[in-house]
């Protein structure tokens, strides 16, 4: 777990969790806005002692209070959790507090919490907060710069209309999340929609309409977020050249990086 300090009013923390044992943590926080991106793994938020709520992979979590509050972090047996908090003082609460409400998860002695899915804007940015290629110098204001705009995008997706997407708690969700398992498990292969939807026993509409509901986003945008992340990772940590990238995620060269400049805004030959 990385934690980096801030010369702003607020605080990040980016990282990896993994619990062998069930695992408690308990944070006293200040009045103000705390932010949660899960990119992978579930646990348990309990909100004063008192309120709980079923953090899930792929989602965000805004909880906001005017006044000091407790935060438990609830962690089962044999749990990995990526994540990216953002914690903001108390200048910040009526900017967040002022924001449509549509999903409410908890409220309980003044602390609200909202979630909604992770979309691919708020994927990239997380991506590029695990595998900063900045030196040690830059690092802080690379990700300072980062975390405000992984804000921006969550308070951007709050304030449209209509942002809620129903989440499926069903065996048909179930078999989704096998779907995505399948994904990420070897990045070099090239599933289509209809391939993947013959294996769940799906037709194509059903299950992007399931991936929708879990990740916030159609099958193939999945499968090409997952891929641009692997391939981030790839550059940026692995320091792996353009043409083994290309192939380690499924691509040609050429479709690779125009397709990687599209996601994140500038050619792979820049990242390594």
């Amino acid at each position: 777990m990385n934690n980096h300090g801030s010369i702003l009013p607020y605080s990040h923390e980016i990282g990896r969790i993994h619990n062998e044992e069930p695992h408690i943590v308990t944070e006293q926080l200040k009045a103000g806005a705390k932010l949660a991106f899960i990119q992978n793994g579930e646990f348990k938020l309990v909100v004063n002692a008192e309120q709980s709520i079923d953090v899930r992979n792929g989602f965000c979590y805004m909880l906001t209070s005017d006044n000091h509050w407790q935060l438990e972090h609830r962690f089962e047996a044999n749990s990995q959790i990526d994540f990216v908090t953002i914690d903001f003082s108390r200048q910040y609460f009526d900017t967040f507090t002022q924001l449509p409400q549509q999903t409410l998860e908890a409220s309980y002695q003044g602390v609200t919490a909202i979630s909604m899915p992770i979309n691919a804007c708020m994927q990239s940015v997380i991506c590029q907060l695990h595998t900063c290629p900045l030196n040690s110098c830059s690092t802080p204001f690379y990700r300072q710069a980062k975390c405000f705009e992984l804000a921006a995008l969550l308070v951007q997706q709050l304030e449209t209309k209509d942002n809620r997407t129903a989440f499926p708690h069903t065996k048909d969700a179930l078999r989704a999340k096998e779907v995505a398992q399948l994904i990420c498990q070897d990045l070099a292969k090239s599933y289509t929609s209809e391939q993947l939807a013959k294996l769940a026993g799906f037709n194509v509409r059903k299950l992007n309409n399931l991936f929708i509901g879990l990740y916030s986003c159609s099958v193939a945008d999945f499968i090409r977020n997952k891929k641009m992340e692997k391939a981030w990772e790839l550059l940026a940590i692995h320091k792996l050249d353009v043409t083994n990238t290309s192939a380690m995620v499924g691509y040609s060269f050429a479709h690779f990086s125009t397709l990687f400049h599209q996601h994140f805004g500038v050619p792979p030959s820049h990242v390594r």
